[in-house]
């Protein structure tokens, strides 16, 4: 053995043992690696990527966690603490999962992740036997030595693309559910983006991880109707991703040897010309298999990296679990934006402000920073939060007088706890404060949990209220809607009407006030029994997706957002 091989292979020992160094302090730390392999956890972990999670001494609701539960090991939110144990849910899902998980059945947190970085986990193993593959067939008696090295780099670069087209790491779309229309004909797709590069599915422009529904109308003679995404990358991006898949053919031109002899080409004894190729017919024929290689990667990697998904209708008539709006978002910033005065979603930490989400540009202000909570009301909207309401001093600022507004929509998700709580959402005489003087036009909860709608026209307080022995202080999320026009007064729970006066179609006349959500004062208005009680200024609970429009919405439009949340 020579000096020059005995480093080699020192070097290859060298590289082992760091190898399992690296690997033992890894695992006795109480690290874990995972690659997540479904679209559960939507944009916050796309599918692909690696993760890294550790054990924690204690785990909180926000928290990223992965667990075992029957054997089967998943990655989801914590979302609930309760009964010694934790709710989790992904944040694409439709609802909570359906257990109660223990602490001693979490593996740990997820303390760090990259996209995409699990394809190379993935795809590894695969690579590693189509390298053996190839090398054997090169090697093969039957393939003449002068041909090894085109066998090599034809097949590496199709090994490369080959995994590639199987496992659909570049492009994916997957097909979550979907529905007949409520309108228009046809189905709605709600399809996610599992590749590592954005697609467009029918106009909608999905980056990794995100999701829309989709409403297909064309379908083929059978009925079926068909939805085939595809990518939605500039050409330079998509250059990019076959010079990728093409990185094996290169390395093997650059380090094909010279056409010379080999020793075990077949040469005429008998004296006739010599029928190996000559090196220029040789070099046609490879730059040949190399060109058919290329063209083959372009249209593995790129144009045949869409997914296609049919759907067919078999009783139209039958709409049961439809709904028209997938989301709270999408059902708040569904009516044009002249109807809707503000919208807002609610959820995020940190910042003063709260975006307008109904375009007219009327960002909210925060009387206190925002906390956030993981407990929320609308599922499938994103992030999967709510804001808390401390009962104290809590409070979002609606910017913009209003003059004596009498046609009007209050839109609210909440959940509390506490009876004889404060407004959800009103209207008072004084900004940025919760201290009015004069104050109708509001939802607030009183001491037995029945949600109450009120005005104040001609000086005299008018209410409608949900009916006696319900109290929606259950701790649970609900959905509260109260308009006023001049069809009267109408107060929605959960998307049923609950009461109504059509007599009374003012509020206080002569009044210029602000909106505000979660605040205002309530000194003087009665519960909904009519007795008296001692009214805070301020909401206990959680608030999501508060919305008030200049329109008032028909009882389908509100059955319609509350099926948008729940």
């Amino acid at each position: 053995m020579t000096t020059k091989t005995r480093w080699r292979w020192a070097a290859v020992a060298a590289a082992l043992a760091l190898t399992v160094v690296v690997v033992v302090v890894f695992f006795t730390s109480g690290y874990r690696p995972f690659v997540i392999m479904t679209p559960s956890m939507a944009t916050a972990l796309p599918v692909g990527s690696l993760i890294v999670v550790q054990v924690q001494d204690h785990y909180s609701i926000g928290q990223i966690v992965t667990f075992l539960v029957d054997g089967r090991t998943f990655t989801h939110r914590i979302v609930e603490s309760a009964a010694g144990g934790f709710t989790t849910r992904g944040d694409l899902n439709g609802a909570v999962d359906g257990w109660n998980l223990r602490p001693e059945n979490i593996i740990g947190s997820v303390v760090w992740s990259a996209r995409g970085l699990g394809w190379i986990a993935i795809s590894l193993p695969w690579l590693v036997m189509g390298a053996i593959a190839v090398e054997l067939i090169a090697r093969a008696r039957i393939t003449r030595a002068q041909w090894r090295w085109s066998v090599r780099l034809v097949g590496a670069a199709l090994v490369v693309t080959g995994v590639g087209l199987w496992l659909r790491p570049w492009f994916n779309v997957e097909l979550v559910g979907w529905r007949p229309a409520d309108t228009g004909g046809g189905v709605l797709m709600h399809v996610v983006n599992t590749g590592v590069f954005p697609v467009d599915a029918k106009g909608a422009h999905l980056a990794s991880g995100e999701h829309a529904t989709v409403h297909v109308t064309q379908s083929n003679a059978a009925g079926i109707h068909l939805l085939t995404p595809s990518p939605d990358l500039p050409l330079t991006g998509q250059v990019a991703i076959v010079a990728l898949c093409l990185v094996p053919l290169v390395i093997a031109l650059l380090g094909r040897p010279r056409d010379i002899p080999a020793a075990d080409d077949v040469v005429d004894t008998q004296g006739s010309p010599d029928r190996r190729q000559s090196p220029g017919v040789r070099g046609v024929m490879l730059g040949g298999i190399a060109g058919a290689t290329v063209l083959g990667v372009i249209l593995i990697a790129v144009m045949g990296s869409g997914a296609s998904f049919a759907a067919s209708i078999r009783n139209t008539s039958d709409t049961a679990g439809t709904a028209t709006y997938f989301t709270c978002r999408a059902a708040e910033t569904a009516h044009a934006t002249a109807n809707t005065y503000a919208a807002y979603a609610m959820g995020t930490s940190g910042s003063s402000s709260e975006p307008d989400l109904s375009g007219n540009s009327r960002t909210g202000t925060w009387a206190n920073s925002p906390v956030s909570s993981a407990s929320f009301g609308c599922d499938r909207d994103l992030p999967a939060a709510s804001s808390t309401f401390n009962g104290t001093s809590q409070c979002l600022f609606v910017p913009g007088a209003v003059a004596s507004p009498n046609t009007f929509t209050l839109e609210a998700w909440f959940r509390t706890s506490t009876a004889g709580n404060g407004k959800i959402i009103g209207f008072g005489d004084l900004a940025n404060t919760a201290n009015d003087g004069a104050n109708d036009r509001h939802i607030y909860m009183d001491p037995a949990g029945r949600l109450v709608f009120g005005v104040y026209p001609g000086g005299v307080a008018r209410i409608i209220s949900s009916p006696a022995g319900t109290s929606y202080a259950d701790g649970q999320w609900h959905h509260v809607v109260a308009s006023l026009s001049t069809a009267g007064m109408a107060l929605y729970v959960d998307g049923v009407v609950r009461a109504t006066n059509p007599a009374v179609t003012t509020g206080e006349v002569n009044t210029t006030g602000y909106w505000k959500v979660g605040c205002g004062k309530l000194l003087g208005w009665a519960s909904a029994s009519g007795g008296a009680w001692t009214q805070p200024y301020y909401f206990t609970g959680q608030i999501q997706y508060a919305a008030i429009y200049r329109i008032a919405l028909t009882p389908t439009d509100v059955l319609n957002h509350f099926r948008a949340g729940n």
